[in-house]
């Protein structure tokens, strides 16, 4: 949650329209974190460092005069030090400018590193929510909008979500987001 409603506010301000207020904020997480994907991206990353640095080695060794060999795998060293550490790096940059807010009426998500985009869905978008809570009451919630079938995927470790689909990720109070959410969405489909 953010340090109070004035911080939230500045974030979503130029996105709010008339007349409409922020009815829940949030962010994912910060720090390093630990996704289901990392249980093979690791040992991925690891076996790729280590063959591209055998292949270094081997290469520098065998070069006489200009080394042509071990140049053609420095992009291949740069894409095994992403994958072992910088991914991470990566990770917790985008989480910490991801913001996440309800308003009466529609599903703000603003992110970005370096540029910053704004997802906005309506309630009459969502056609399913799912969470998964973890024992300290944290976790993910995934909105799928109307006409995009979702699996349940949560948990099973996959990588990829199908296109569109709306996460709330390692959010506080899991369960509150998503009755909140749930409430909304009943409220916006009574209505229609």
């Amino acid at each position: 949650m953010f340090q109070d409603l004035r911080e939230a506010q500045s974030v979503f301000h130029d996105i709010l329209k008339k007349g409409e207020t922020l009815i829940w904020v949030g962010k994912p997480k910060q720090g390093f974190v630990m996704k289901p994907s990392d249980r093979y991206l690791i040992p991925f990353s690891i076996f790729w460092c280590g063959f591209v640095f055998m292949w270094e080695y081997i290469t520098w060794n065998m070069s006489d005069g200009f080394p042509i060999m071990p140049i053609f795998g420095i992009p291949f060293i740069l894409v095994g030090l992403y994958l072992v550490v910088g991914r991470f790096f990566m990770d917790n940059a985008i989480r910490k400018n991801t913001f996440y807010a309800l308003t009466e009426k529609r599903i703000l998500v603003r992110t970005g590193v370096w540029n910053t985009s704004v997802d906005i869905y309506r309630f009459d978008d969502i056609q399913h929510i799912q969470f998964k809570e973890k024992a300290d009451g944290s976790g993910t919630v995934l909105l799928t909008p109307s006409g995009i079938t979702l699996p349940d995927a949560m948990g099973k470790g996959k990588a990829t979500l199908p296109a569109g689909t709306v996460q709330f990720e390692f959010i506080k109070e899991v369960k509150t987001v998503f009755l909140l959410l749930q409430e909304k969405m009943d409220t916006r489909s009574a209505t229609a």
